[in-house]
């Protein structure tokens, strides 16, 4: 909100004056700013459209008033969302080998929401035919971004659901557990002996 007065301390500007107010953000005019409209006399409201987590600052002049209104405001992330949130997983891996999973914990506008602090939150489930056959080990890797590794003895196909406090987010993938190279084979015919 913005408050203009004039040179008595009396409340200035109406409505018209709302339209040349001169408003920045981080320098930038007019980018964050959707609406300013009068409140009633020499008050004025500013709505901004700031979706990016930072700490901002906002500078609003009124043309002919040598003052300058100063302000600074933080955008923090939102809760996290199961759609905007991201995991990629290999398509496939060897039998008796490590694999990881990367996983985009996002808010909906795009923002990271998770920390170091909140990698017990995350936990991803790989499940054979169904069943849980194991869990992933979760790692915090930086903004938003973990790490999950898995090790399996088994073949066959799978699924790996991801969940973030207990929600379930980004798309399951599915991953095809390979057997192994040969390490050595004997082959006999019948009538060898």
């Amino acid at each position: 909100m913005s408050t203009q007065k004039n040179l008595t301390g009396h409340a200035a500007g109406d409505a018209p004056d709302a339209n040349s107010l001169k408003i920045k953000i981080n320098g930038t005019d007019g980018r964050f700013v959707t609406k300013v409209a009068n409140s009633f006399a020499g008050e004025h409201l500013v709505e901004l459209s700031v979706w990016i987590t930072g700490t901002y600052r906002m500078t609003i002049e009124y043309p002919g008033v040598d003052q300058v209104a100063t302000t600074e405001f933080k955008v923090v992330a939102g809760e996290v969302s199961g759609t905007a949130s991201k995991v990629v997983c290999p398509s496939s891996f060897v039998i008796l080998s490590s694999f990881k999973c990367t996983v985009y914990v996002k808010d909906s506008a795009g923002n990271p929401p998770a920390t170091n602090i909140s990698t017990a939150a995350l936990s991803q489930t790989l499940l054979v035919n169904g069943a849980t056959l194991t869990h992933g080990k979760s790692a915090y890797v930086s903004g938003g971004k973990f790490n999950v590794n898995f090790f399996l003895n088994t073949t066959g196909f799978a699924v790996i659901k991801t969940y973030y406090g207990g929600n379930l987010i980004g798309q399951d993938q599915p991953i095809e557990i390979l057997p192994g190279p040969v390490v050595s084979s004997v082959l006999q015919c019948p009538g060898d002996r």
